[in-house]
């Protein structure tokens, strides 16, 4: 039986993130004002699926996906 950590935490990861692009949506749609130079050369579509594989994170390391997680959570914020 699989334990139930990883899809609690999945589904944090999925929250946490979402919240994370939601601001940075709000603050600047054209994404003039992102601080990572990666992320404001592309468009919104690259971003959102540049972040589907973290939600296999948890599967592989819990501690760093609650980093995510955290981290994410603070940026939105």
């Amino acid at each position: 039986m699989t334990e139930p950590i990883p899809f609690l935490l999945v589904a944090g990861m999925a929250f946490a993130r979402g919240m994370d692009l939601l601001s940075t949506w709000v603050v600047t749609p054209s994404l003039a004002l992102e601080a990572n130079p990666l992320m404001r050369r592309v468009r919104w579509r690259t971003i959102v699926l540049a972040n589907l594989p973290l939600l296999a994170l948890p599967f592989l390391h819990a501690g760093l996906s609650l980093t995510f997680i955290v981290a994410s959570l603070l940026v939105a914020g």
